[in-house]
């Protein structure tokens, strides 16, 4: 499920660059809370059925922000008065229910420099789904990171990032790629299936060159951590029910955390999908 979410403020805001980590604490606020009242309200619902959507709900991703205005300065974007990201989260029929509990008449509440700033919810629509094939082309709409292993140094947690660029370690990003999305779907569907179809994937080679190698980003969270990922169109074959699982949970790990989120496009390089958005909350 992709919902499509709009958010105003009533005052300008300036939001840094780096401003992932403050989103994802902000749509963890609202989760927690939806989660809460959505088991008082829906008295009917099994708790073995709660704990389901809860888990498949806890498997999202989100997007970059887009912003209105858009005022692009040194250290981010200025007197921005709305922003538009898409939340995405494994598909169920009910689902959409603790979903729209979890983002009808909220407010997004981000933290910049100890200052705080809501944006209110004012649209969220639910977008329609592509085919999904077993070959598709997309986009990323987050940066992709894969954690290869982790160690500690004078009892700090270090984790090392695989680097795609790195012909050494490129063969081991897709294959850690493809063992994540195999046990997300796992996650999701309760069992294991025995996929034929050969999985591969790589980032656009022209686009690569064009860039002239620079696909990676330096993401910083809290506590000082920063992960190495990276973004840019990518080919990806894998069996149809792997492909639709990185478009509902996102390429890679840490996809909660906001890393992953993909597009696939179609032959025309415009996002897949067919039928028009649905307002959930218009």
């Amino acid at each position: 499920m992709r919902l499509q979410i709009d958010a105003v403020s009533p005052h300008p805001v300036n939001i840094p660059f780096n401003y992932q980590n403050q989103l994802r604490i902000a749509l963890s606020v609202l989760l927690k809370r939806a989660f809460q009242e959505y088991a008082e309200c829906e008295a009917s619902i099994s708790a073995r059925m709660l704990r389901y959507l809860i888990a498949s709900c806890r498997l999202f991703t989100f997007s970059r922000l887009s912003f209105v205005p858009v005022n692009r300065t040194a250290a981010g974007f200025a007197n921005v008065r709305r922003i538009r990201f898409l939340f995405v989260a494994p598909a169920h029929s009910d689902c959409e229910a603790l979903l729209t509990c979890v983002f009808g008449q909220r407010i997004i509440f981000l933290t910049f420099d100890n200052v705080s700033s809501g944006f209110g919810v004012v649209q969220v629509q639910r977008l329609p789904e592509p085919v999904f094939t077993a070959n598709t082309h997309g986009i990323c709409l987050s940066p992709i990171t894969l954690v290869d292993r982790r160690y500690y140094s004078n009892r700090k947690e270090i984790f090392h990032y695989l680097d795609y660029t790195i012909n050494e370690e490129r063969e081991q990003f897709c294959r850690k790629l493809r063992d994540n999305l195999t046990h997300k779907f796992f996650l999701v569907n309760r069992y294991r299936p025995n996929f034929q179809e050969e999985f591969d994937f790589s980032f656009d080679p022209e686009y690569i060159k064009r860039r002239e190698g620079r696909i990676s980003k330096l993401i910083h969270l809290e506590n000082g951590q920063k992960i190495k990922a990276f973004e840019a169109p990518f080919d990806l074959r894998a069996d149809p029910a792997l492909i639709r699982t990185a478009y509902e949970c996102g390429l890679g790990d840490r996809t909660c955390d906001g890393f992953g989120c993909v597009e696939y496009l179609n032959a025309g390089g415009s996002a897949c999908g067919d039928g028009q958005p649905i307002d959930l909350i218009p």
